[in-house]
């Protein structure tokens, strides 16, 4: 069960990169003034929705599965830097959003207070987990 897991783990990742590097395609051709298909090359014989074939993704996936290759410690150290130039822009974000603030926006905006928002993320983490968990408890002798 164990191999599922990770399999599974191992599935969601690579989905999620093939996203993220998918929209970094939007991005790049956004950031040149083009329309964010403009780099996606149309393959006819394929189905509508998987027509649009994406070599820059296909690239940057390469890149940096070759980086993380070569070196766990240059992996680590790229991991490094990109976890801090996320941290600053999520920063930015934050100061940025802040000078267009307005407190009249935050009136009612918690409605039940502190212990409302609590009560939402227990909830909310409650039901994220509950799957898992009887999962595990299934396999497990002990539940």
């Amino acid at each position: 069960m164990a191999f599922v897991g990770a399999g599974n783990i191992l599935l969601e990742y690579c989905i999620g990169g093939a996203a993220v590097a998918r929209a970094w395609t939007s991005y790049f051709a956004t950031l040149l003034n083009q329309e964010p298909d403009r780099f996606r090359i149309h393959a006819t014989s394929l189905h509508e929705d998987y027509s649009r074939l994406d070599p820059i993704a296909v690239v940057v996936i390469v890149l940096i599965c070759a980086f993380a290759v070569i070196s766990t410690k240059g992996s680590s150290r790229f991991n490094y830097i990109l976890s801090i130039v996320h941290i600053g822009v999520i920063l930015f974000i934050i100061i940025a959003g802040l000078t267009k603030a307005d407190t009249a926006n935050m009136r009612d905006f918690t409605p039940f207070g502190a212990r409302g928002i609590f009560a939402a993320a227990t909830y909310i983490s409650f039901f994220n987990l509950q799957p898992q968990l009887g999962a595990a408890c299934h396999r497990a002798i002990f539940c």
